[in-house]
Formats: C-alpha cells, sequence, structure tokens
C-alpha cells in the first residue's frame, strides 16, 4: 500500500508525485493505491518518472484534500508496518495510535521590501 499527502510536485529531480501541485499554491494533494506485489510498485512508480502519469493508472487514487487522518487502532502489530515518514524524517506511529496532517489557514509567503 501506497500514501503520500504533498505539497509539492516533485519528490526529487524528474519524479513528478504531484502533477496538479504549483509551487505555493498551498494545495493539500494525496496519491495512494492498495497493495500490490514489488513489481507494480515499481511499474507504477516509474511511470511517476515520466510526467506524472502513474495518476491516470487505474488502481490509483489521487485527489486534492483537505487533511488526512490515519488511524492505526491495533491492526498492525509490527513497528514496520507503522512508519509514517513527515518531510524526510521517519516516525514510529505507537500500536494504538494515529497521525494527522492538515492544512493551516495563513499565508504561504511574505515578501518584505525596505523602501
Amino acid at each position: 500500500m501506497y500514501v503520500l499527502a504533498t505539497l509539492v510536485g516533485q519528490l526529487e529531480r524528474g519524479f513528478t508525485i504531484s502533477p496538479a501541485s504549483r509551487p505555493l499554491d498551498g494545495c493539500f494533494w494525496l496519491v495512494h493505491f492498495g497493495p500490490v506485489d514489488g513489481a507494480e510498485v515499481m511499474r507504477i512508480m516509474g511511470l511517476a518518472y515520466q510526467g506524472g502519469l502513474h495518476v491516470k493508472e487505474p488502481g490509483v487514487g489521487y485527489e486534492e484534500i483537505e487533511g488526512l487522518r490515519i488511524e492505526f487502532g491495533g491492526l498492525e502489530e509490527e513497528a514496520r508496518g507503522r512508519r509514517v515518514c513527515v518531510d524526510g524524517k521517519i516516525v514510529v506511529v505507537e500500536k494504538e495510535g494515529w497521525v494527522e496532517f492538515r492544512k493551516e489557514k495563513r499565508r504561504v509567503l511574505d515578501v518584505v521590501c525596505m523602501a
């Protein structure tokens, strides 16, 4: 299973994970697909290197969201299955825990000029 909530279009140069994202637009996008084998994961992710074509695949969900909450509810015994990446840092959520991401209602960028 793959679930990614992102504000950016590319996770690295050429890897367009969210083709509808625009710099500083404040839009939060969800990319997800269900349990598939390793070869299928690699095929789908390879399409991200082709301008984000993975989001057109049947079985790949792609939509704008306001927020996301994942509740583990004790269903995942192994810590490996409760790993969440937050801005490049891997966090392990407690067995009965949850994680939530949401947009803040604020300005993305302030520009200040000296006269």
